[in-house]
């Protein structure tokens, strides 16, 4: 063998099978940085959240505060005042455009408007009907009830007892879109002020409410319909002066406009009762806090850089390590056979992956123990000592390598009429060597991912330059 055998090592092509086997391989590495990936990601972003959580509301406010100020400094009193009148007219705007959008009222089609009308009558003895009436009528247009849908109308019955007997009466009005709308709120109403009357009796002097008549129809609503069109117009005549203000601004003013319109910081509730009428003074609201939480995207995308480091490593150790990988290297490197390769583990520990990627990747042989495996190895030995029945084991570092396994192929050589003689090193001990000598012949054992390529070439020449046959090799892993 020459040195060409060796620098074929250099050029060898990246086998994509070999490799993606080597990933399964080491799949704990991939494991370990999908966890330190994604905890590292996952944690820089909780802490700099915390560390942004831990600007103050304060702190947020005067910051705002003095950006304005700021820019009020830069303007005059006559540009000031267009500011405010356009943040005047943004505000009512909105708040039409709120109502016109989120109001039921809003969505009700006037010409078609379903109407219920519920004829309540009061009745007491003590004269208090119509303080009675109100109340009821309080309770449905401010109480429990609200609702825009619900109107109610006053009246007075003049009868001829009304020296001796005091009686008024209200109406409810309930409309809306749908009929099953309507008659749901009715049902509403009804039980409503019937729970209410009950608790009325427990502070008013005896009276009776009573529901004197119910009906129902579909209506032309005139008064609606001008409500809807006058909103409609002034969002509209609202929206035509705010571009006509602000068409005139300069960029100063449109930047403090701005500001104070849409950059402003969101209020937080509590922080707004307890400032209670300074912020009518200064104009700014109180921030929320910023939400603190770890981040399930952030882990997420870590695990995935901490899997891709994982097989850039792994890629890169694959093509620069400088030790034995493959047992069908040995034939190609070296032309020298396998006896045999010792795949299963000595004490017998392996989990459920790496006895799947065994099986997976060697099929049978990766599925045999280490008793057939042995018996495999001592045939071949036997075959191929034919007249010279002793054996030297060495090989290129035997450091690692299981004093258990030398022992069972002793063992399992001498049931078959082979004498094994274990020995060390050749290329660092000189009686290993000599006692080499003197057998004539020799099998290597190397470990896969240990034994060194120039080692193994340097004990393989020193075999051919004295002439010791080499009866072949057994590789120790899978």
């Amino acid at each position: 063998m020459n040195e060409q055998n060796m620098t074929r090592r250099k050029e060898v092509d990246l086998e994509i099978t070999d490799f993606l086997w080597e990933i399964v391989r080491n799949w704990r590495v991939i494991a370990i940085c999908l966890i330190i990936g994604a905890v590292l990601l996952c944690g820089y972003q909780y802490i700099k959240d915390s560390r942004n959580a831990d600007t103050t509301a304060d702190e947020v406010v005067e910051e705002y505060s003095k950006t304005v100020h700021e820019m009020k400094e830069a303007l005059g009193a006559q540009d000031l005042d267009q500011v405010y009148g356009a943040v005047a007219i943004k505000k009512q705007l909105d708040e039409k455009s709120d109502y016109a959008d989120n109001s039921p009222l809003m969505a009700v089609n006037p010409y078609a408007e379903n109407l219920i009308l519920l004829q309540y009558r009061v009745q007491s003895d003590e004269g208090n009907a119509a303080e009675l009436a109100a109340i009821y009528q309080d309770y449905l247009m401010y109480g429990e009830l609200a609702s825009e849908m619900i109107d109610c109308d006053s009246r007075k019955d003049e009868t001829i007892y009304a020296k001796e007997t005091y009686e008024t009466g209200f109406t409810v009005r309930i409309r809306g879109s749908r009929e099953a709308d309507c008659k749901e709120l009715a049902e509403n109403v009804k039980k409503g002020l019937s729970a209410y009357a009950q608790r009325m009796d427990e502070n008013f002097t005896a009276h009776e409410l009573e529901l004197v008549n119910e009906s129902s129809n579909i209506i032309v609503d005139q008064e609606l319909a001008q409500l809807q069109d006058d909103t409609a117009l002034a969002i509209k005549n609202l929206g035509e002066h705010l571009d006509t203000i602000k068409s005139k601004m300069n960029g100063n003013q449109l930047e403090l406009y701005v500001e104070l319109t849409e950059n402003q910081p969101e209020q937080n509730e509590d922080s707004a009762e307890q400032t209670g009428n300074e912020e009518e003074t200064n104009g700014s609201d109180v921030p929320e806090q910023i939400s603190v939480h770890i981040s399930v995207s952030k882990f997420i995308i870590g695990g995935i850089i901490g899997i891709a480091l994982a097989i850039i490593f792994i890629l890169l150790k694959y093509l620069l390590s400088g030790n034995l990988r493959s047992e069908a290297e040995i034939k190609a490197l070296y032309h020298n056979d396998v006896l045999g390769t010792i795949r299963s583990s000595v004490d017998g520990k392996r989990g459920k992956i790496d006895k799947w990627y065994v099986g997976a990747r060697y099929g049978k042989s990766g599925k045999m123990s280490l008793e057939q495996e042995v018996e495999l190895i001592c045939a071949n030995m036997k075959i191929a000592c034919k007249e010279n029945q002793k054996v030297y084991l060495t090989g290129s570092d035997l450091s690692g390598t299981s004093t258990e396994i030398l022992e069972k192929i002793r063992e399992e050589c001498e049931k078959r009429g082979l004498t094994v003689v274990s020995g060390r090193e050749i290329c660092y001990y000189a009686e290993a060597l000599e006692e080499l000598a003197k057998i004539g012949q020799v099998v290597f054992i190397e470990e896969m991912r240990k034994s060194r390529y120039n080692n193994m070439y340097q004990e393989v020449i020193r075999c051919r330059e004295h002439q010791i046959s080499i009866l072949g090799m057994i590789v120790i892993g899978a």
